[in-house]
């Protein structure tokens, strides 16, 4: 049995180079766009998205974090790491954003979803559900006996919502219990309500959510909210991944049956070890990897968009176990771990592009004047406020440093040196352009 410090071996795919010709046009991605740590594609789930990268114009980081939330579901809550005295699965929430059908997301969940019907057919077509719509709605699916009704037995829930802005306008409304549901089962998967006409609840749920949206919808959502979902522990339950067309291919062939089957049987493997599994611990190389970068993990982050970002830590073991447990490893190593860091970082980076409409007043203002003009001096920046409210505008500066959404330089004088902001990332308008420019829709 593997544990987290032995060399991952993989099988020769001899088809994956030889499937290369099908790659077709590499797109650049657009100016400041998240660059993903090539570490994350480590082991099985690396291999399977390099197999399926040349067969399909979607985003790799798409294909990634399905294939990691589903594999999470599939393989159930046994398999955890302890978190204090709290129990943790790999399980993951993940939301794909971006432009509409241009970012090939529903494209993305097609190649993932064809190799898990392949892997475990029965949960497939008896887990994997749609249509959220509330609380209830979604306990009812996994919930336990009462009286005649013998319940749910298989309590793994894998949500899939192509259109999940639908289901978050839905949430939105007055008496609805989705948010707090969706809470409850990330966290522990004991689900119920404290209402007597109610009496269904679920105990030891499974629930993963695959969600894509575009920012727009998301945006509008969360402005008619008043970013309320922003701060009360419900963003911080997904990863938010920014997704694109990453390549043209006008005539895409499926990936290789022989293929296909290796990667199944691989994928089927690591489900049942992993089913076989319960507590995982971190091996001696990776206790001291977290050890280092706990602090930064844990660090509290300003504005809304930190409220988003302050489940790092248990996000990074979650996906880390996940890598571990797709490994058919017992413990968790620092490739697994190095792996978690790339992706997280990833969705750092996108949940500042997600949410950036969410940031004060003056960080908005500052952000227009720098993406219309390209740099502006700080001087010119304070007189945007009537050089009123310095403190405030300094803030508001060293926001956008902190989330890469600005930088600054400094450029010597006779006097005192000419500081000058420039926009670190492309405004919307640059990258609805790029992808325009490359829609074959």
């Amino acid at each position: 049995m593997k544990t987290g410090t032995d060399t991952y071996k993989t099988e020769t795919l001899i088809e994956i180079a030889e499937s290369r010709p099908t790659a077709g046009v590499l797109i650049p991605a657009p100016t400041g766009w998240p660059i993903l740590d090539d570490r994350a594609y480590y082991g099985l789930a690396g291999d399977i998205i390099r197999s399926l990268e040349p067969h399909t114009e979607a985003d790799p980081i798409g294909m990634l974090v399905q294939l990691l939330a589903a594999f999470g579901n599939i393989v159930g809550a046994g398999a955890h790491l302890l978190i204090g005295a709290k129990q943790h699965p790999a399980r993951l929430n993940v939301v794909l954003v971006g432009q509409s059908s241009v970012a090939r997301k529903g494209e993305s969940w097609a190649q993932v979803s064809s190799l898990y019907r392949q892997v475990d057919e029965p949960w497939a077509k008896l887990c994997i559900k749609s249509g959220l719509s509330s609380g209830e709605g979604l306990v009812y699916h996994v919930r336990d006996g009462l009286g005649e009704d013998p319940g749910v037995f298989d309590k793994r829930l894998l949500v899939v919502e192509e259109e999940l802005a639908q289901a978050l306008r839905m949430k939105a409304r007055e008496g609805n219990t989705l948010s707090t549901v969706i809470r409850q089962a990330w966290d522990a998967g004991d689900l119920s309500f404290l209402v007597k006409n109610n009496p269904n609840a679920a105990t030891d749920a499974h629930v993963s959510i695959v969600g894509h949206i575009t920012r727009e919808e998301l945006d509008d959502v969360f402005r008619r909210e008043g970013g309320v979902e922003l701060c009360n522990g419900f963003a911080n339950r997904f990863l938010w991944i920014a997704v694109r067309r990453c390549r043209e291919i006008p005539s895409p062939r499926p990936l290789p049956t022989s293929l296909t089957e290796q990667l199944v049987k691989r994928l089927r493997m690591a489900g049942e070890h992993a089913r076989s599994l319960g507590e995982l611990k971190l091996d001696a190389e990776a206790d001291a990897e977290w050890e280092h970068i706990y602090h930064d993990l844990t660090a509290s982050q300003p504005g809304t968009i930190g409220k988003v970002l302050d489940r790092a830590a248990p996000q990074v073991k979650r996906l880390a176990l996940a890598y571990c447990l797709l490994d058919e490893c017992t413990a968790i190593g620092r490739d697994h771990l190095h792996a978690a860091l790339a992706v997280w970082q990833y969705a750092r980076a996108s949940a500042t592009w997600v949410f950036r409409d969410q940031l004060p007043a003056k960080c908005r203002t500052i952000l227009k004047e720098l993406t219309a003009k390209g740099a502006v001096d700080q001087t010119a920046i304070y007189k945007l406020f009537g050089n009123h409210e310095s403190t405030q505008v300094k803030g508001a500066l060293e926001l956008l440093r902190h989330y890469n959404l600005a930088t600054s330089t400094e450029i010597p004088t006779n006097g005192r040196p000419r500081v000058v902001w420039t926009p670190a990332a492309a405004g919307d308008e640059h990258c609805e352009k790029s992808e325009e420019r490359v829609s074959g829709d």
